[in-house]
């Protein structure tokens, strides 16, 4: 059984808008260019319920031939979260975070295939699962090389010779937890 958040985030209209939104700032006309398919009406009514939803966000107001036109924009991601709101988010919270990091990573991807011209490979795109079986003190050793490996790149200014790249990394765990092993606990 999905959480209302989910059902809201899996609507396919809604989530069309969520990626059109991820990264840029638009109007429910700029929306409708991108979904012309959609008629106004139901753009605006899906677009409320994601702002109801904290999904979106109201950027900016400003008048326009004696009415009020609204920009929006989705919010950032959870990846953006301090340790102490990412803990503390519920179900709900999570599945809204977690859709918005997707949606911007679709974001990106549909942006750069959106080019005249990609080379896959050249470019750097590539994308995998690795189910990796790890326990927990296993997973913090991880966690640790992989901040002694990145750190240094992070502080990376942008520059002549480089490119922004995203490196997305998401580890889900299974949904059952294996009894603990007494050996490891020692």
């Amino acid at each position: 059984m999905t959480s209302p958040n989910a059902d809201l985030l899996l609507h396919p209209i809604r989530l069309r808008i969520l990626v059109a939104m991820v990264g840029r700032q638009l109007t429910v006309q700029q929306l409708g260019l991108v979904m012309p398919e959609v008629p106004q009406a139901t753009l605006y009514r899906q677009l409320n319920k994601l702002v109801q939803a904290g999904v979106l966000d109201l950027v900016e107001e400003r008048p326009v031939r004696g009415t009020i036109e609204k920009v929006y924009t989705a919010r950032k991601n959870a990846g953006l979260l301090s340790p102490e709101v990412f803990a503390a988010a519920g179900r709900d919270e999570h599945m809204r975070y977690f859709t918005s990091f997707v949606a911007a990573l679709i974001g990106d991807l549909w942006s750069y295939l959106g080019q005249p011209r990609v080379e896959p490979v050249a470019d750097g795109l590539g994308y995998s699962e690795m189910p990796l079986y790890l326990s927990d003190a296993e997973l913090a050793q991880l966690h640790g090389a992989l901040g002694e490996l990145l750190g240094p790149i992070l502080a990376n200014a942008p520059g002549p010779g480089r490119r922004r790249r995203t490196l997305a990394l998401i580890m889900i765990p299974s949904a059952e937890r294996e009894p603990a092993d007494p050996a490891e606990e020692q």
